[in-house]
């Protein structure tokens, strides 16, 4: 299977094809960070005035990656 130098390289390191949006690589999504908070305490970090048992008193429990519509070209992958 022959291979163009643009598919060779990974997508972070390459330029988005001619007629796409650059900040979304011409996919129309983005990843983003979304924090998370405590499912028990809703981010207070406290339970009936104890720390909560699941986060410790930390607020946030995690971090996920979400792909979400890019908010340069509204999805379209076409450069805004």
């Amino acid at each position: 299977m022959k291979t163009t130098n643009h598919s060779a390289v990974p997508a972070s390191d390459r330029e988005p094809l001619p007629g796409t949006c650059r900040s979304c690589d011409g996919t129309g999504k983005m990843k983003v960070t979304v924090l998370r908070e405590c499912s028990i305490c809703d981010g207070t970090g406290t339970v009936l005035g104890r720390p909560c048992a699941k986060c410790h008193g930390s607020r946030p429990v995690s971090y996920a990656e979400e792909l979400q519509t890019c908010s340069k070209c509204l999805g379209t992958a076409l450069p805004p």
